[in-house]
């Protein structure tokens, strides 16, 4: 996941052919963290170099495709205005959290345990599927006791697109077998082990950027700066 932080807001353009309305998190390192706590956790996490990269977009949903499939708000409406952002280096997991790394947080601290789960436990044979059903506070919590925090945007969306914008975390062209997506509109599809899409990872490795689920980031929901959107 990212370095990790974690993940919220999938932007229009990755979220364009996604209808799995639930949420995982993903946790962020910087580079020059101090007094960065060691964990009982795998932690196979992706450098993304230092440099600039073009944060949003300028496009517009001219065809109205987000009406026709039943969403009130324009595609890209509040993407805008493209702009050239600099990041320093930092550090995202590879991988979204799974269950059962979360359920050593949870055994660790005594937290709360995701809805979903039944007496702390997660269902049978999902120890490698995105932990899901927790809230932003419960994912920054899980990400300060790992020694780490949420990406902000910014980072998620560099992570994501990489330094040059691309449309999908691997290129620009839609490739439906490279993610865990929705067959069509309003349908869902069933939840699946992170990693199980290779194919759909960026260039640098980071996987599942796009479909299976949604992804929480640091920062509060806001159009950009200079954005007509309201």
């Amino acid at each position: 996941l990212n370095d990790k932080q974690m993940k919220i807001i999938f932007k229009p353009h990755f979220s364009l052919h996604l209808f799995l309305c639930v949420v995982a998190l993903i946790f962020i390192t910087d580079v020059n963290a101090q007094n960065t706590k060691t964990i009982a956790l795998e932690s196979d996490m992706v450098e993304i170099p230092a440099g600039s990269f073009p944060f949003g977009t300028n496009k517009k949903d001219d065809l109205a495709e987000a009406l026709s499939l039943g969403v009130p708000k324009p595609w890209y409406a509040d993407e805008g205005p493209e702009q050239n952002i600099f990041l320093k280096t930092f550090y995202i997991d590879r991988y979204e959290v799974t269950n059962r790394h979360y359920k050593i947080y949870v055994d660790d601290v005594s937290a709360v345990a995701p809805t979903d789960w039944i007496e702390n436990k997660f269902p049978d044979g999902k120890d490698d599927y995105p932990v899901i059903n927790i809230s932003w506070y419960e994912a920054a919590n899980f990400c300060q006791w790992a020694g780490k925090k949420l990406p902000s945007e910014k980072q998620w969306e560099k992570a994501a697109r990489g330094e040059t914008g691309n449309e999908y975390p691997w290129g620009n062209e839609f490739q439906v077998d490279r993610a865990n997506l929705s067959p069509k509109p309003g349908s869902k599809n069933s939840l699946a082990p992170v990693g199980s899409y290779s194919k759909g990872a960026t260039p640098l490795g980071v996987h599942d950027m796009i479909g299976n689920v949604w992804e929480w980031v640091e920062d509060g929901y806001a159009p950009y700066k200079g954005s007509t959107y309201q």
